[in-house]
């Protein structure tokens, strides 16, 4: 099948987020015998594009003439039959995209790689505001996704409870057009070891920005230490919150930057997440498969699917700084729980693997055909 992938980013230029999934999936595609090309808005300025990519001409107006004629003619050249695009927020590109495909005969595809509620806990700490917020919010993005949804022949969502949130809040009254398809786990299962010997280390991995939770890191890892004096505190990422971590003189506490984080998690037992919100969170299944337990705030509609609903590691209600503190103690103290724990997490991930997410993916074009 002749696919093409839209993305804003061309996606080999940034393994983060929505690149280095859409990477993922493309590759296995490619290996299943499907030919890709690939759109992109920017290049970065990097000359290490993949074969078959388009950088559309005028990026500042997405829905532009000659941004038209270039994709049609881009789209046609490859025989397209289905466009995916990793961008499911704009509606001036979702309109530009439904009228080309309805005018080369090929299908389109939206995919959310988000959580639909990512603003519901951004106020989480002033009650009122945080109902204020998401009830203007719900109906914004009610409204926008509702429009995109419409323009596309398919809508693929990282897991049910985020299509039933946007049924709700869109007021769709078909939902047939959803397609649940996790992100794929980023380790090949070939690349894993049997079993690891795990040392006295709790893991954070992550950029260090807003959003992130990083200023609850200091008071839970506080009291954390305080309890468990023999355990480390490892931090693997960068950005503007870095220097308030710094500063807070956590004892115990290894802030490296960014790094390869595999081989601490060949290391580590515990995994943190105090995000916010998240999409699907690569970090927790990345932990997940090095038999690491994550800990994480309840706080994104596909946590429960992540975590097994909390069998696979550990769900503290947002943002109860004081009962994730606990929660990571008490795993520290029952080893016989965190070695369970871990050994479900290992073997519960292996749904999310890659050859499992492309046969999704597959089912779904057979559904377009």
């Amino acid at each position: 099948m002749n696919i093409a992938f839209f993305n804003w980013n061309a996606i080999d230029l940034l393994f983060s987020g929505i690149e280095k999934v859409s990477h993922r999936v493309a590759t296995a595609l490619e290996q299943r015998g499907h030919h890709l090309c690939y759109v992109c808005v920017d290049s970065r300025g990097e000359e290490s594009l993949r074969e078959n990519t388009l950088i559309l001409p005028n990026p500042s107006e997405i829905d532009s003439e000659e941004n038209r004629i270039a994709l049609r003619n881009f789209l046609r050249s490859h025989q397209v039959s289905i466009v995916i695009s990793h961008d499911a927020y704009n509606r001036s590109l979702a309109s530009m995209l439904r009228a080309l495909t309805l005018e080369i005969g090929a299908k389109l595809v939206q995919v959310l790689h988000t959580t639909p509620d990512c603003y519901h806990y951004r106020y989480w700490q002033c009650k009122v505001v945080n109902r204020a917020v998401r009830a203007f919010m719900n109906r914004k993005w009610g409204y926008i996704w509702q429009k995109i949804y419409d323009l596309s022949d398919a809508f693929v969502v990282l897991c049910q409870p985020s299509a039933e949130f946007i049924t709700q809040i869109a007021h769709i009254k078909d939902p047939s057009k959803f397609a649940v398809i996790h992100d794929a786990n980023t380790y090949l299962p070939t690349e894993l070891a049997p079993s690891y010997d795990k040392e006295l280390i709790v893991l954070y991995v992550g950029r260090l920005v807003k959003g992130k939770g990083i200023k609850q890191i200091p008071a839970i890892w506080r009291q954390v230490s305080a309890a468990h004096p023999d355990w480390r505190l490892i931090v693997l990422g960068d950005g503007p919150y870095r220097a308030m971590l710094e500063q807070a003189q956590l004892e115990r506490c290894d802030i490296l930057g960014t790094q390869e984080p595999k081989p601490y998690y060949e290391r580590a037992a515990i995994s943190i997440l105090t995000s916010d919100a998240e999409g699907w969170s690569m970090v927790l299944t990345e932990a997940m498969q090095h038999g690491v337990v994550p800990v994480a705030f309840d706080s994104f509609l596909a946590a429960g699917v992540v975590l097994d609903e909390g069998r696979a590691g550990v769900l503290v209600p947002p943002f109860d700084l004081n009962l994730f503190a606990r929660e990571v103690s008490s795993l520290i103290a029952d080893s016989d729980r965190r070695k369970a724990m871990a050994a479900h997490a290992r073997e519960y991930v292996q749904a999310f693997n890659i050859d499992h997410i492309i046969t999704d993916w597959e089912r779904l074009f057979e559904r377009l055909s």
